[in-house]
């Protein structure tokens, strides 16, 4: 199979591509959250995380 070629959209290829967007996103949504909190929370959540 060609490597520019996509693999044919069944449901299982769909669902893991689904799965890792849905992932992505919400990886790039917490590293928001983190760099634009204020830095007495970032503290706040290394004490909790024990670091």
């Amino acid at each position: 199979m060609p490597a520019l070629h996509l693999p044919a959209f069944d449901s299982t290829t769909q669902a893991g591509y689904q799965a890792a967007v849905l992932l992505l996103l919400i990886l790039i949504l917490i590293l928001i959250l983190i760099l634009s909190a204020p830095s007495n929370t970032l503290a706040g959540i290394r004490q909790g995380f024990g670091g």
